[in-house]
């Protein structure tokens, strides 16, 4: 079968995607020479306070690792939900960012064992979404959620949500 002779171009990618990856490999890079490849990793990161993102997309985790780093925080990034609520008792973060959509043990189902345990329960949770969930997540005990797609601009105010209602009630939808 002969092939067509004009097939139309279509860019995998646009210039601003390019700029993006180019701008992660370098950070990544980075971190590799200035700490033995130790991802996550920064001078200073046993002075800044932890939060934990648990997402099964490991290119989210990617993203949402470098932006909480570029605001200070320390991320601890797991891609496997059953294994939240121990991680969040060892590590007693600052917050966490929980996905809603992962497959078997689910972000609520994250939730209300971190909800359930007294050494988690006052630890806010921001549950991540493509889904504006807000009133069942805050139902369930959250203190918030982040819609998809994640950005500085969305991490900026949940963080600031989180630093304004230390001691109060819920935050905000973001």
């Amino acid at each position: 079968m002969p092939l067509p002779t004009e097939m139309p171009i279509v860019p995998l990618t646009t210039r601003a995607d390019d700029d993006f990856l180019n701008d992660a490999e370098d950070d990544a890079v980075k971190r590799k020479v200035g700490h033995a490849g130790m991802n996550g990793h920064s001078n200073d990161h046993d002075k800044r306070e932890r939060v934990l993102v648990v997402d099964d997309d490991r290119n989210f985790l990617e993203l949402a690792e470098r932006l909480f780093i570029r605001e200070n925080y320390t991320p601890i990034c797991s891609d496997a939900p059953q294994s939240a609520l121990q991680i969040a008792r060892t590590v007693k973060p600052s917050a966490i960012f929980l996905d809603i959509l992962m497959p078997g043990f689910d972000g609520w189902d994250v939730l209300a064992a971190l909800k359930s345990d007294p050494v988690t329960a006052d630890i806010p949770v921001f549950m991540i979404s493509i889904l504006a969930e807000r009133s069942k997540a805050l139902a369930a005990g959250a203190d918030g959620i982040v819609m998809k797609p994640f950005d500085a601009a969305k991490v900026k105010a949940a963080l600031a949500a989180l630093r304004s209602t230390r001691g109060r009630n819920r935050a905000a939808n973001v």
